[in-house]
């Protein structure tokens, strides 16, 4: 995997799995592909700090993913009521505005925050915050 910041970079991660001989109800190239996916998995847990305690097969893990986007959409939204504070804008128009923003960049019209789109809204709201800061201290510098 290449560093995004510095391309010279690279971090490399390797998994090694050993197979049983045998096990019930699988034959030689599904013990093998069972072994093989389980130390892929663990790999890239380690690789991208990835905390594997719940198990992605059961109901509270499905409840702590749509808990962590609840929370980071509470936090994006709470990040944009502030710029448009700072800006003197409407929440909801600039709201409006982001979605025009993921439509472009995604192709798609929407008018709700998803898993899909938060990322392109949350670099909206970054941009935002920067005109924001820059309107204000030509507002400091002018006084």
């Amino acid at each position: 995997m290449r560093n995004i910041y510095n391309p010279e970079e690279k971090e490399v991660v390797t998994a090694f799995a050993r197979e049983s001989l045998s096990k019930k109800g699988m034959d030689d190239s599904q013990i093998t592909g069972s072994a093989s996916s389980y130390a892929r998995k663990y790999a890239l847990n380690g690789l991208y700090l990835i905390d594997n305690e719940k198990d992605a097969d059961t109901n509270e893990f499905n409840q702590a993913i749509a808990d962590g986007f609840n929370e980071a959409r509470g936090l994006l939204l709470n990040r944009l009521n502030k710029v448009a504070d700072e800006m003197g804008q409407d929440v909801n128009k600039l709201l409006e505005f982001a979605f025009k923003y993921v439509e472009k960049n995604l192709k798609e019209k929407t008018n709700e925050i998803t898993d899909r789109n938060i990322f392109l809204i949350e670099k909206y709201v970054g941009i935002l915050e920067e005109k924001a800061k820059g309107n204000k201290e030509k507002e400091e510098a002018s006084e």
